[in-house]
């Protein structure tokens, strides 16, 4: 699975079986205006994440059976981005998975935030952000590296019921 800018500019997608190399969906339409496009799965669904404008991140969702089939798209992932470069599609983020479902980070206008199924906290103030990394280990533990023009930051998050809790505050590792 793959999502790419398209020259013609915009989003579109391919599947290739990684098995045999075979292109089982070639250069598919998602979006005309999207930038930094990004694919998890948890299995059963493709998540394709992208910038769509300079505060609001969209995604589609792509059952990995019936890969030409686009089951939901232009769904807001966020409407409160805020571009690393002003005026520009460019919202630092990324994204897994959390058991079983998408999990986001990514630069808000408030700071760094923390998103899955329709719950969002803020996890640091720093605004300015210019890049963002995440992953959860084995234990559940919720990583998020992200940095400024200035400093690199790492914290861990536990996700408990509905809502976020900190398991690590952030530091800075750049020192």
């Amino acid at each position: 699975d793959l999502a790419f800018p398209a020259q013609q500019s915009g989003v579109r997608y391919s599947v290739i079986n990684n098995d045999t190399n075979t292109m089982i969906v070639s250069d598919q339409f998602l979006y005309f205006a999207g930038t930094r496009p990004k694919v998890i799965t948890n299995g059963t669904t493709f998540f394709v994440y992208y910038n769509a404008s300079n505060d609001t991140i969209l995604y589609a969702t792509i059952p990995v059976n019936r890969p030409n089939t686009i089951t939901s798209n232009l769904q807001f992932a966020c409407r409160d981005g805020n571009a690393s470069t002003p005026s520009t599609q460019t919202i630092p983020y990324d994204a897994t998975i959390l058991n079983g479902q998408p999990l986001i980070a990514y630069a808000s206008e408030t700071g760094v935030k923390l998103s899955t199924n329709g719950n969002s906290t803020a996890i640091d103030g720093y605004t300015g952000i210019n890049t963002i990394g995440l992953c959860v280990d084995r234990f559940n533990n919720i990583w998020v590296a992200y940095s400024n023009a200035t400093d690199t930051f790492v914290c861990a998050w536990a996700y408990i019921g509905s809502s976020f809790h900190n398991v690590m505050p952030a530091i800075a590792i750049n020192r």
